[in-house]
């Protein structure tokens, strides 16, 4: 049986705290995201909650926007329901850099980082560019023929710089823009809807398995994206928190489902 989510839970909030607080780079928090994606928010949409799973059932690592730039986002999520396409483009930055100056204004970092987001929504904004993304990340059809919407979520800062000031607290929400979501890393936490969802890479053909957690599992519901990422072993022999035998189980099952 994959580990049980009270455990995984317990002991995921346990390295995830013990990271934020030791000053991490964002490159040792991509790697930590990449390993326990059920932190990363927007997987079932940044509004509401869908009952639908994302494609491919795992979430996107820096994937590349094509004639973007130089800069890709960190996360992207292809959240579904039966009437829209949500793609959901997430910025990480740093747990120590601040919201606001000793003015009690927005710090010219964060106005970078937003600055990105807008470049990110204004390239979708083309229809040249749109069906470029649907055939890079080969989206089915069906996919593509439901309604477009993008969304962009910053991960920034700690929410001790302005849980104390009310002030900072009533102007935070007003920094968001339409379809923004800022947030700081105190608001990733575990999702137990995300357990079976894991992280890939896109590659020139289909997806490269790049980290599954210890709480997957194989089923139906993601059965028509199998066959479209590779080196689902290596990735699953990479998993820390996962037995072995458990290891060998999922790679002995992954032929049947791709079948």
């Amino acid at each position: 049986m994959p580990m049980a989510w009270e455990e995984y839970e317990k002991r995921l909030l346990k390295e995830w705290n013990r990271l934020l607080n030791s000053n991490p780079q964002e490159s040792d928090i991509q790697i930590f995201l990449e390993k326990h994606p059920c932190l990363i928010p927007g997987a079932f949409k940044m509004k509401g909650k869908s009952g639908h799973c994302p494609f491919p059932g795992a979430v996107i690592s820096q994937p590349r926007l094509s004639g973007v730039g130089e800069r890709t986002p960190d996360f992207m999520w292809l959240s579904t329901d039966s009437m829209e396409l949500e793609v959901v483009l997430i910025e990480i930055e740093r747990p120590d850099k601040k919201w606001f100056n000793a003015n009690e204004i927005q710090t010219a970092q964060l106005t970078q980082a937003q600055t990105q987001l807008a470049e990110w929504k204004r390239w979708f904004m083309e229809p040249p560019n749109q069906q470029v993304f649907y055939e890079n990340y080969e989206l089915p059809h069906y996919l593509q023929e439901r309604k477009l919407r993008i969304s962009c979520a910053l991960v920034y800062g700690r929410r001790s710089e302005y849980k104390e000031k009310k002030t900072l607290t009533r102007l935070r929400p007003e920094l968001e823009r339409e379809n923004e979501f800022l947030m700081s890393f105190d608001r990733l936490t575990p999702s137990s809807d995300a357990r079976y969802l894991y992280t890939v890479k896109k590659a020139s053909r289909g997806y490269t398995a790049v980290a599954y957690p210890p709480t997957y599992a194989l089923g139906p519901n993601f059965a028509d994206s199998y066959f479209l990422v590779f080196d689902k072993d290596k990735a699953i022999d990479g998993c820390e928190w996962m037995s072995h035998e458990r290891k060998e189980f999922i790679k002995e099952r992954f032929p049947y489902w791709e079948d």
